[in-house]
């Protein structure tokens, strides 16, 4: 499937997969290990986020750096299969994916609040502005992206 195919998509997804697998670049790689923070970064969750991971070697580093690894969410939730795309589901399906629990969440303060109980304590809620197209301020995220990092 592509992704307006899963966007448009009236039936729920439960996994996404690439075919032919793909091996990830050396560079990606090395870019990872030397990382102080991953961002997994707004955007359609199932169609932004979700296939990098499933790119070979992409989990695995992710899950032995010891850099943090940020969650940022998008200011409105999205749709998927008719249902909303809640964050609970999201967690689910990058434990199902293998990625380790995140260790921030930036989460919009203009979005209602539903993070999972589990990792509450993991949740930065913040100002994300928007940039009059729906998109988050990059500089005021640029700026809590910063600001996780620098209390580490």
């Amino acid at each position: 499937m592509g992704e307006i195919v899963i966007d448009e998509s009236d039936e729920d997804i439960d996994y996404l997969y690439l075919q032919p697998e793909v091996n990830a670049e050396l560079e990606v790689i090395s870019a990872i290990k030397s990382a102080d923070a991953i961002v997994l970064s707004a955007g359609s969750f199932m169609t932004s986020i979700m296939p990098s991971l499933l790119v070979n070697n992409i989990v695995e580093t992710i899950n032995i750096s010891s850099a943090p690894l940020i969650l940022i969410v998008n200011l409105k939730q999205e749709i998927l299969g008719g249902k909303a795309l809640t964050f609970d589901r999201q967690l689910n399906l990058l434990k199902a994916a293998g990625v380790r629990q995140v260790d921030h969440v930036l989460w919009p303060k203009s979005r209602m609040k539903e993070p999972a109980t589990l990792i509450e304590d993991k949740v930065l809620y913040c100002d994300m502005g928007d940039n009059g197209h729906g998109l988050h301020d990059c500089e005021k995220l640029k700026s809590h992206i910063l600001s996780v990092i620098c209390k580490q």
